[in-house]
């Protein structure tokens, strides 16, 4: 079930396996009381960059996930192959590249600041998103028949396209001060696990195969006795080359 209020709030309460959404007008929010149940969990719309709480009276179940982990890029397009051999005599084209995976986004940067009553566990989570891969460069075309000409050339396969860039975590400050006088900051505290890694390289697209040369085959002579002669086929095309890795995302800060 998933839940998703646009105004601002003095007391909000998730329930037990609920999903909340922070939308993008609540990336500055202050409750009077916040109320989180077991395996709760909060997710942010797109386009929450950063997300500051500030909650005064909090009870935070067992199990309850803050997920601001940065989207993964999207793959890079495969390059364009040639479906049919070039005409009599010719060389095949090359394939085209792939294009580029796109980089990750960002893990959201996220504030809480929370007088809490208790915390049961909460896990914060601000990675960075994986880069995608690299489009894989498309197949070389094949070379056109021999038809009284010297043997083609098959075409070059088209190079693989780069992996996108990982994304950095996000800035994560979790402050919490107790509620009740006599609890301590430190066995509050120890419930809390937050995690701020780097997204990963997109890998590189494959490069494409090369298209097949000529083939070889005989040919009749212009001699009187008509006899054949062998000539060879053309040289086969290239493979595209690999497209180079993304580079992984720096770590966020706790």
């Amino acid at each position: 079930c998933l839940l998703s209020f646009a105004t601002l709030a003095s007391e909000l309460v998730i329930d037990r396996g609920q999903t909340y959404v922070v939308a993008k007008d609540q990336m500055n929010m202050t409750l009077d009381k916040l109320v989180i149940g077991d395996n709760a969990k909060i997710t942010f719309a797109e386009g929450v960059s950063h997300w500051e709480l500030l909650a005064k009276d909090v009870s935070i179940g067992h199990g309850v996930v803050i997920d601001g982990s940065g989207n993964g890029g999207a793959p890079g397009d495969k390059g364009a192959a040639y479906d049919s051999a070039a005409k009599s005599c010719q060389s095949g084209k090359s394939g085209n590249s792939g294009e580029a995976g796109e980089s990750g986004a960002a893990g959201v940067d996220i504030f809480l600041g929370l007088d809490a009553r208790k915390i049961g566990s909460l896990k914060v989570i601000g990675d960075g998103g994986a880069g995608g891969p690299g489009g894989a460069g498309g197949a070389g075309q094949d070379a056109g028949s021999i038809v009284n000409c010297p043997p083609a050339r098959g075409g070059s396969g088209g190079h693989g396209g780069p992996g996108g860039d990982g994304g950095r975590g996000g800035n994560v400050v979790v402050s919490v001060s107790p509620l009740a006088t006599a609890a301590e900051v430190g066995a509050l505290v120890a419930n809390v696990r937050v995690s701020v890694k780097p997204g990963k390289a997109g890998k590189g697209g494959e490069g494409g195969a090369g298209g097949a040369g000529t083939e070889g085959q005989y040919i009749n002579q212009k001699t009187l006795s008509g006899s054949r002669k062998w000539v060879a086929g053309g040289p086969g095309g290239r493979f595209g080359a690999n497209g180079d890795d993304g580079n992984e995302g720096a770590y966020g800060q706790v």
